[in-house]
């Protein structure tokens, strides 16, 4: 299976997920002030859920920058606990293609000297640059420097479970 754009072009048999996905897709949102706010942060994390399933059930491989998951760790630990937050990093690991910093140090730099961007997010998206693959993931600013940079990525926020199918269909 190759991932295929909305046109139906194969682009590769690899995406990069940003830690967003994977926070979002682990732990449910917390009631928002508002109704509307929290059915759409609950919708954004059942599709993040979705996605990260069906990509289990494929052969595509997800490459994540080794720092991922050391920010999934931290926000896993507090949003729960530290055990549960060892057990997260621990299946990701094993589910997940690790991508060394030394590989994508200088993309790295660059995109964070062109667009002052915090560290991680310019690992996330020097990963999906490098490799030229789709990046998923519900950080705006992340997609916006994405798009501007020409990778090809999608904010989890605007997807739908049939839009994701699509995505996948072979």
């Amino acid at each position: 299976m190759k991932l295929v754009t909305e046109h139906g072009m194969m682009i590769t048999n690899n995406c990069v997920i940003d830690s967003s996905v994977i926070i979002k897709a682990i732990f449910k949102p917390k009631k928002a002030r508002y109704e509307f706010e929290y059915q759409k942060e609950l919708e954004t994390h059942f599709n993040s859920r979705y996605l990260l399933q069906l990509i289990d059930r494929t052969n595509i491989t997800v490459l994540i920058p080794r720092c991922v998951f050391v920010e999934v760790s931290g926000v896993s630990s507090r949003l729960s606990d530290p055990e549960k937050a060892k057990s997260i990093y621990s299946e990701m690991q094993v589910v997940y293609s690790i991508i060394p910093e030394d590989e994508i140090f200088n993309s790295a730099l660059e995109i964070a000297l062109k667009y002052g961007n915090p560290g991680f997010d310019n690992y996330i998206l020097a990963t999906a640059y490098k490799n030229q693959c789709p990046l998923f993931t519900d950080d705006k600013k992340v997609y916006e420097i994405s798009k501007q940079i020409g990778i090809q990525s999608y904010l989890m926020r605007d997807l739908s479970k049939t839009w994701i199918d699509n995505f996948f269909a072979r």
